[in-house]
């Protein structure tokens, strides 16, 4: 009989270290997407940035043939 319950407490226990696991996994997985996220959001920011200054000073002769898109 006890045999019989410690071998379900050591299942049980495995099962919510298992879970214990996966969520810890996901919450990796989710901070990685963060990173990621803000990652491209900072790479944007800076070719946003080139594109217009590299707009403005190639076509800033001619404001009114190539109007700047980035303005």
């Amino acid at each position: 009989m006890t045999a019989n319950i410690s071998g379900r407490s050591i299942h049980l226990s495995f099962i919510i270290y298992h879970l214990s696991v996966i969520s810890y996994q996901s919450s990796v997985i989710s901070y990685q997407l963060s990173v990621i996220s803000y990652q491209l959001s900072v790479i944007s920011k800076v070719m946003g940035g080139l594109g217009t200054g590299v707009w403005s000073s190639f076509l800033s002769p001619y404001p009114l043939l190539f109007p700047n898109p980035y303005s």
